[in-house]
């Protein structure tokens, strides 16, 4: 209690006000209440209540710090406290009435048993995971809500009385191995088991199972954990790996390759081909290292300095950095600021990067000759206002199969097998992760053969 409630010291008298014990500095002396309602009763600084101690009735006193506040729940630990020391000392035995006294046990400790098998339930109903005990026979004896939601889709499915085997049969095991020898091997030779399994609705789970040692027999215990994040974590590594073994190894080897070729060259011309080359080559690596060392701050759990800004200028400078490109693919580009300025509070590096990859990507899939518009406005109530960063090319559009997946980490999108227009999967992940920090989304628009339309929405904020 003293974790939670710092004491001062406190003091057990009798009911005549003799001191019993007592520890640190207790209550003044005569703040004692005259009589007890049963309850706590709170002076200044102190908290008084009467409880049965050594077969009579004592007066138990607690002294707080002089900035104690007790709230709800600092007298709900109170009252918990009264009620275990009750629990504890309780004992109305008097002499000559054997037969009421031994009554008056047995009511306590049905009581307490009541007591304990609703904090027992409470203490499964509140836990992460599911929780299920079945006997040696597969019954299942007690079984929590997780695990009710787990295996049947509902908080208040009723598992109990239900054969193990049979609320098992939704749960497909890694590699599709049978339960029963992992069953066999808890139950007859008392081996925890591990395992993972997937539910038919599409939830990873993973399964321990532990034997169950009681007096007249036994049983089993199975837990049931929620490894989703796990998973989904599991294949943004292997997705990772994959992005380093190959989309960085391929240039590099590349690189190696025209190095060694360029050594049995001859001709000045074919080594400033070569050269540049091997200048390409390096570049599209630097750019794929960058591209995702900026994903991974974009996705990172770290505070972003948020400074006030014009969005307007982000904009600019993202067209600015892509002219060149544009003008090289005789790409003309459009810009439309339907306001002179727009003001938010944003991490500038991120959304101008975030741009100049939708940019970027217009270009990219647009023929020479064609035009890529970017149209900025604001949307909605002066205290919901969004900002509307939509851009619009003239492509080929993309498939309509592509764009539930588009934003997705290492995915290839759009016409990734054309010649010279593959990419690692990165721009567009990037975005998506931008707008989010940003508390906004990316929308995406596109028809095969007439273009595409991609907005970056995101919500004003203001400096506090």
């Amino acid at each position: 209690i003293q974790q939670f409630i710092p004491l001062q010291g406190w003091l057990l008298n009798d009911a005549n006000g003799h001191r019993l014990d007592a520890d640190g500095k207790p209550p003044r002396a005569g703040s004692q209440p005259t009589r007890s309602d049963g309850g706590w009763q709170y002076g200044e600084h102190s908290a008084w209540i009467q409880l049965p101690y050594k077969n009579r009735q004592c007066w138990l006193a607690l002294h707080f710090h002089l900035d104690t506040l007790l709230g709800q729940q600092e007298k709900m630990l109170l009252d918990q406290l009264a009620d275990n020391l009750r629990d504890a000392t309780q004992d109305d035995y008097v002499p000559g009435d054997f037969l009421a006294h031994r009554i008056r046990q047995i009511q306590l400790a049905e009581d307490q048993l009541q007591r304990l098998r609703r904090f027992i339930d409470d203490g499964l109903s509140n836990m992460a995971d599911g929780v299920i005990v079945c006997n040696t026979s597969g019954e299942v004896l007690l079984a929590n809500a997780r695990a009710g939601w787990y295996l049947a889709g509902q908080d208040d499915a009723r598992l109990q009385n239900l054969s193990l085997l049979a609320i098992l049969r939704n749960l497909r095991l890694s590699g599709n191995v049978s339960w029963k020898p992992l069953l066999h091997k808890a139950l007859l030779k008392g081996e925890r088991v591990i395992t993972q399994a997937e539910h038919e609705n599409g939830r990873d789970l993973m399964v321990q199972i532990s034997p169950l040692n009681l007096e007249g027999g036994g049983g089993l215990v199975i837990n049931l954990s929620d490894i989703r994040l796990l998973k989904a974590s599991e294949k943004k590594r292997d997705a990772m790996l994959s992005f380093l073994s190959h989309d960085l190894r391929a240039p590099l080897s590349s690189t190696l390759a025209q190095i060694e070729l360029s050594r049995k060259l001859r001709n000045v011309d074919e080594a400033h081909v070569a050269l540049r080359n091997i200048e390409k080559l390096t570049r599209k690596t630097l750019h794929l290292a960058d591209q995702f060392l900026h994903l991974s701050r974009a996705r990172s759990s770290e505070d972003l300095p948020m400074i006030d800004i014009d969005f307007n200028a982000i904009v600019h400078n993202a067209i600015d950095q892509l002219w060149l490109t544009a003008k090289e693919n005789r790409i003309t580009i459009e810009r439309q600021l339907r306001e002179e300025e727009i003001w938010m509070r944003g991490e500038p590096d991120l959304l101008e990067r975030a741009i100049v990859n939708l940019l970027s990507n217009a270009i990219k899939f647009s023929d020479a000759g064609s035009t890529v518009r970017i149209d900025v406005f604001t949307r909605g109530l002066p205290a919901k206002r969004q900002i509307h960063c939509c851009v619009i090319d003239q492509g080929q559009g993309i498939a309509e199969d592509q764009l539930p997946h588009l934003f997705a980490l290492f995915r290839r999108s759009r016409h990734d097998n054309s010649a010279g227009k593959d990419g690692a999967g990165l721009g567009l992940a990037f975005v998506d992760a931008v707008a989010r920090r940003h508390k906004g989304h990316v929308e995406v628009d596109s028809t095969p053969g007439k273009g595409s339309r991609f907005t970056l929405i995101i919500p004003i904020t203001q400096s506090s």
